[in-house]
């Protein structure tokens, strides 16, 4: 009888045990070393056409050695995808292996910045950078990416070569992902590795819309740091 009752006991706390757990991990399970300097947050929108697109935000810190400064930067980039309408680019990012990939998708990519010295100077907040990705997907899972990205509002127009290795963490419906960023820009030889988190949303685009895409960026009275 004994045994019985332990076995119970047992059984509800491993239960109690267990929701609690996922109770804490509605978003997304993050390795300790990534979990205190990133934040993300995933949305969707809809421009003035009515078409679905993605919009992701992205807010990362991390120190430009070469610069000396300590960046924080929030990146909103708008997805548009194609040829295939029928899967949105996290879709793209997230498919498992029996998923034929979109090879190749369009973005728009709105970055605010806050840069500040290591001597502890303000932030000077930098907005409405814009830029447009054309993408070739490489390989499959895990899926590495290259970009190659041309800076509109820059003085001078370079060309900043990307490449994205993503890899899943655990979160609800393994819908989480590591991405490791390295970016080499061509005009300072300068080289930096940013790892950003973030968590999918699904979204359908019809094909009516497909090459719709809402390009404007925010201004500065309207960086997400500010919301």
């Amino acid at each position: 009888m004994f045994s019985t009752w332990s076995y119970i006991l047992l059984v509800v706390t491993f239960l109690t045990f267990h929701s609690l757990s996922a109770v804490t991990c509605q978003q997304c399970c993050l390795p300790p070393q990534y979990s205190q300097h990133v934040r993300f947050q995933s949305t969707t929108s809809s421009n003035a056409l009515k078409s679905n697109f993605t919009t992701l935000y992205v807010q990362h810190s991390y120190v430009d050695t070469l610069q000396n400064r300590i960046r924080q930067v929030y990146v909103q980039f708008y997805f548009n995808e194609y040829p295939q309408s029928s899967y949105s680019v996290m879709n793209f990012l997230s498919s498992d292996r029996s998923v034929k990939y979109i090879y190749k998708w369009n973005a728009t990519c709105c970055s605010c910045e806050k840069e500040q010295n290591v001597g502890n100077a303000p932030f000077q907040p930098v907005c409405a950078k814009g830029s447009t990705f054309q993408t070739t997907n490489l390989g499959k899972y895990p899926l590495v990416i290259f970009f190659e990205q041309q800076q509109h509002d820059s003085p001078q127009h370079y060309f900043l070569n990307q490449r994205f290795v993503t890899s899943k963490v655990s979160g609800p419906s393994n819908q989480c992902w590591i991405m490791e960023y390295d970016e080499v820009l061509n005009h300072s030889n300068r080289k930096e590795h940013i790892h950003m988190i973030f968590s999918e949303q699904r979204v359908g685009v019809s094909d009516e819309n497909v090459f719709v895409l809402d390009s404007k960026c925010p201004s500065k009275e309207t960086c997400p740091w500010k919301r």
